[in-house]
């Protein structure tokens, strides 16, 4: 069976040194996409159910410039304020695309099997999703199971305290607060206007004059200070600092993500 579905983009990735090690290659990332719906497809066939499982879609990563630094999810902020029209309508359409599953086919799906990723104490009955996790990543958990993933995530975590503390991470941000002062708002932080919308990015209702007003001037400061190219190019040689500090966990993942592709090479 041909499974035919969406690739990851690099458009929107914000460029970070971590990116490299915790992301797969997009050819790599695209043929999980693709083998993961195709074993579940198989998965449910050999329980007696009917259903094909669709590729799952390429949804904004946590390296997104969005997620990372704020930027607008759209190129028309006068319209659309702080929402993600492109990312709603993509989101409609995975969900139109999805089988109407029976009761019986999403306990087989998804189940209710603990999450133990101990080799040692699986449980002998898995429901498909997690017999897929297990096969593909060894783990319950994904990739997200792999020794080591933990701990590299929290760089990111890491590398943003010290970015909005440094002197340079400050003055970028006080720049572009002074701009939006210039605007007649007084925001210190650039994820104060979105969160004082309570927006969420892929709903398309209530956009208030008011929030396509602040985001529109939002969009202006940030083009006006290259606020986020400005915060990458500090922020990065702050994570290669902390990831030269895991020297040895970061190689040893890599590792673990080489098999994961051989694993699914061979499946």
């Amino acid at each position: 069976r041909e499974s035919v579905g969406p690739t990851r983009s690099d458009r929107d990735r914000s460029g970070l040194p971590i990116e490299s090690i915790l992301l797969l290659a997009d050819s790599d990332a695209h043929m999980l996409e693709l083998k993961v719906a195709e074993l579940l497809t198989e998965c449910l066939e050999s329980r007696g159910f009917d259903s094909v499982i669709p590729v799952a879609p390429v949804r904004d990563s946590d390296f997104s410039l969005r997620h990372r630094y704020g930027a607008l999810p759209n190129g028309d902020p006068d319209r659309w304020g702080y929402r993600d029209p492109a990312g709603a309508a993509r989101e409609r359409s995975v969900e139109a695309a999805q089988p109407r599953l029976t009761k019986a086919e999403l306990e087989a799906l998804v189940g209710d099997a603990p999450i133990i990723d101990d080799p040692g104490t699986l449980p002998t009955a898995l429901d498909c999703s997690s017999s897929v996790r297990v096969a593909v990543f060894g783990s319950h958990s994904g990739l997200a199971g792999v020794r080591g993933y933990e701990d590299l995530v929290k760089v990111q975590s890491d590398s943003a305290d010290r970015l909005y503390s440094s002197i340079d991470g400050q003055s970028i941000v006080n720049e572009w607060s002074q701009c939006m002062a210039t605007q007649g708002f007084e925001f210190k932080n650039w994820w104060d206007p979105p969160a004082s919308f309570e927006v969420q990015a892929l709903s398309m209702d209530r956009i208030t004059a008011e929030e396509r007003f602040v985001a529109s001037a939002d969009a202006k400061c940030r083009r006006e200070t290259k606020m986020e190219s400005r915060l990458l190019e500090v922020e990065s040689p702050i994570q290669e600092q902390l990831l030269s500090d895991k020297a040895l966990l970061v190689a040893e993942f890599m590792e673990q993500k080489r098999r994961i592709v051989e694993r699914l090479e061979e499946l």
